[in-house]
């Protein structure tokens, strides 16, 4: 119940990771916080959200990535 996510940050930043339902609408906030320059690996806890197709947003500074996720 645990999806891991690697990134690097080359300074300070606020990071945000929300995981979103097929649909668009938000189904979990998993990372609001800032971190400082380092490589990070966060295994952050699906637990209690049903199993399915999501799209993960990950918003770092002013950059945006999203991902599709399938939690089986």
């Amino acid at each position: 119940d645990y999806l891991k996510v690697c990134w690097i940050q080359s300074q300070c930043d606020n990071v945000t990771i929300l995981l979103y339902y097929s649909n668009g609408t938000l189904a979990k906030t998993l990372v609001s916080q800032q971190y400082c320059e380092g490589n990070y690996t966060q295994m952050l806890k699906v637990a209690g959200v049903p199993r399915g197709v999501y799209m993960l947003k990950i918003l770092i500074g002013g950059q945006i990535w999203s991902y599709k996720v399938l939690l089986q």
